[in-house]
């Protein structure tokens, strides 16, 4: 149902919860092992009609004479000996990090230097959890390593299983590697400088080979994700949320600083509440009003966790109509002002909503994206008439 996150060893943990309190149950997330879960999505694609081809990959796109930036056909390879050609009308480029489309043929992809990471995990049986007994029992756990050069994650999967990973930068885990007998030796001498993590493995036990990937931080130059005829979507395009990113990745290796929370606080919870969009993706675009709306807010937190459901409701009952909705207006500077006027308990409320406002076009994402438009298109998002109308 949520997360909570330790960015910093001299204060308490921040936490973000996904349900809102308990008021939108359905918005809890579920945590899978990654290879099982991709199997069950592929299954599922090809018992609705989705053809399926498996252990094949692209070796090259072919494009239009007319008109060289449209594709038109992909060579393929099989098990390394059985090639072939498909041709198609549109192209979605879901290749994941290698991104064909982007790495090959656009040549764009951009790196943030500042955040190519190295990730390395494994899988543990019999682990402690997060605050049992309570609404947060067995959340998500994240944590800054005690050296300030990267972090840890505990997740909980299914059947007892607990996925617990290190992320460093890749300087630094290469320093720390070279000092260290094996991947093992050097994963568990991660683990154990990040003591909330070290507690919930008190009587764990490891299960498995470490495993290790990179987890590097990219975009597309002029973000370029579409042309004639084609779309690249997820990481085959980008990978992560640089305004959260940056900032988590300033406070864990400056600990010392407050970068997400103010001198006087023990924690970061006021910024979470607002960060919490972007962590959830309702900021995953270059759109500059977004964006400084996220920045906006990120200046005008309160300081509060929760919503007390008797005080929306008498706050609700002095506020314009639709104010205190999870799908209301986003309220700014001199238009908040006038809005909750004098009233504290108002104000504070009011700024909340403005988060939880955020997170409800994360997840209620449809009606939104309808209403986007492009060179006049706009998607038409019904079953059995997938496309595009013009206006």
């Amino acid at each position: 149902v949520g997360a909570a996150v330790k960015l910093n060893q001299q204060k308490r943990e921040g936490y973000t919860d996904f349900t809102l309190d308990g008021r939108a149950p359905e918005r809890a997330s579920w945590s899978f092992e990654r290879a099982k879960f991709d199997d069950l999505l592929l299954k599922h694609a090809a018992e609705n009609g989705v053809s399926v081809h498996e252990g094949v990959r692209v070796t090259e796109i072919k494009f239009c004479p007319e008109n060289p930036k449209k594709p038109i056909a992909a060579l393929w390879k099989k098990n390394d000996t059985e090639t072939g050609e498909i041709k198609f009308d549109f192209m979605v480029d879901a290749s994941g990090r290698n991104g064909i489309m982007s790495t090959r043929y656009l040549k764009n992809r951009k790196f943030t230097q500042g955040l190519k990471n190295v990730a390395f995990w494994g899988y543990w049986k019999n682990t402690g959890m997060y605050m049992p007994g309570t609404p947060r029992e067995n959340a998500v756990w994240i944590e800054a390593l005690t050296d300030e050069t990267g972090w840890t994650w505990f997740i909980p999967l299914q059947n007892g299983i607990t996925s617990v990973g290190v992320v460093l930068a890749e300087t630094s885990s290469r320093a720390k590697k070279a000092k260290a007998a094996d991947n093992k030796e050097h994963y568990l001498s991660q683990v154990n400088i990040s003591p909330g993590l070290v507690k919930l493995l008190e009587n764990a036990e490891m299960v498995g080979e470490v495993k290790s990937a990179g987890d590097y931080s990219y975009t597309s130059v002029n973000n370029q994700y579409a042309g004639p005829n084609y779309r690249i979507v997820g990481d085959a395009g980008g990978e992560r949320s640089e305004i959260f990113v940056l900032g988590v990745y300033q406070q864990i290796h400056a600990q010392k600083n407050a970068v997400l929370s103010d001198v006087d606080e023990d924690n970061f919870d006021r910024a979470f509440d607002f960060i919490r969009p972007v962590i959830q993706g309702d900021n995953d675009t270059h759109s500059k009003v977004d964006m400084q709306k996220v920045i906006d807010l990120l200046g005008e937190t309160p300081g509060i966790i929760g919503v007390d459901p008797m005080a929306h409701e008498r706050v609700s009952k002095k506020m314009e109509a639709g104010l205190m909705a999870d799908n209301g207006p986003l309220m700014m500077g001199d238009a908040f002002s006038r809005a909750v006027g004098e009233d504290e308990e108002a104000k504070e409320l009011l700024h909340m909503m403005n988060s939880r406002k955020a997170i409800t076009n994360t997840i209620e994402w449809a009606h939104n994206y309808e209403g986007d438009k492009i060179n006049g298109l706009s998607v038409v998002l019904k079953r059995g008439e997938l496309g595009l109308a013009r206006e």
